[in-house]
């Protein structure tokens, strides 16, 4: 696991951007609904999320992969080199 004081001064600001992009998706009552529903109230995963809920998860996804993506591309370029 990477520490706060493990990662370059100059990069704390992106690698900060990428932890809040991706903490839009990790909530658990989120996450449970995805799997179980609303077991309470007798609801299915399809029936709480409609197709745009999908479509903005999968943005969000990809924004974060393509942030860290470019990340650890600069430290492959920074090693090679």
């Amino acid at each position: 696991m990477l520490m706060k004081g493990d990662i370059p001064h100059q990069d704390q600001q992106d690698v900060q951007k990428i932890i809040g992009i991706a903490q839009t998706l990790d909530s658990n009552a989120i996450h449970a609904q995805t799997d179980y529903g609303d077991e309470f109230h007798g609801l299915t995963p399809w029936e709480l999320f409609s197709e745009e809920d999908a479509q903005q998860a999968l943005t969000i996804a990809r924004q974060v992969m393509e942030a860290a993506t470019a990340l650890i591309q600069k430290y492959n370029d920074d090693y090679e080199t």
